[in-house]
């Protein structure tokens, strides 16, 4: 059965392929799993990511210092999503609500991003499998922060279109004083 529409990245570019099957969108993200090195490869990939997350004062608050937890976790995904491959587990209800409990800025995704590339240059990841990799992260990441700011809004908290917390619920201003309360 086809797919309406898939994100493909290869070549260092992401284009949008449509009535691809769920069975050739497997088969490109194995075939991208045994080119990047496969399991080790996430597994090295994690390690260095979260230690540069440990060392960092805009996403480290995020996470609760359990870092080897993390790193089993993030690389146990990436090779059930690219060398299962299990394609759906990317909208798993645990992944999706591990992103709720906290708002992420567009300064925090777009740092998450900058470590992510830093970590994968730190091991060698050839150029060009890493944007590869990358455009999918920058995709997902999307998602992830639209996941944490749906939360947000659903506990009543207003936030800006940067992701930066406003006010509680029931709140009508934002630590400046500026009324944010809807009018008419």
């Amino acid at each position: 059965m086809p797919l309406q529409k898939v994100f493909i990245a290869a070549d260092g570019e992401t284009k949008v392929e449509e009535d691809v099957t769920l069975e050739a969108a497997g088969r490109a993200a194995v075939d991208f799993y045994e080119r990047i090195g496969g399991e080790r490869f996430f597994r090295r990939l994690a390690a260095a990511f979260y230690k540069r997350v440990a060392e960092d004062d805009l996403l480290s608050p995020l996470f609760d210092g359990e870092w080897e937890s993390h790193i089993r976790r993030l690389s146990h995904y990436f090779v059930k999503l690219y060398g299962e491959p299990d394609l759906q587990s990317a909208w798993e209800p645990h992944v999706l609500a591990a992103h709720t409990h906290f708002v992420v800025t567009n300064d925090q995704r777009l740092r998450w991003l900058e470590l992510m590339r830093a970590a994968g240059e730190d091991i060698g990841t050839p150029e060009d499998l890493l944007a590869d990799f990358i455009g999918v992260m920058t995709i997902a990441s999307l998602d992830m922060t639209a996941c944490s700011r749906g939360a947000a809004i659903a506990r009543g908290q207003r936030i800006d279109r940067h992701g930066n917390v406003l006010s509680g619920p029931g709140e009508d201003a934002v630590p400046d004083g500026t009324d944010r309360t809807p009018q008419g």
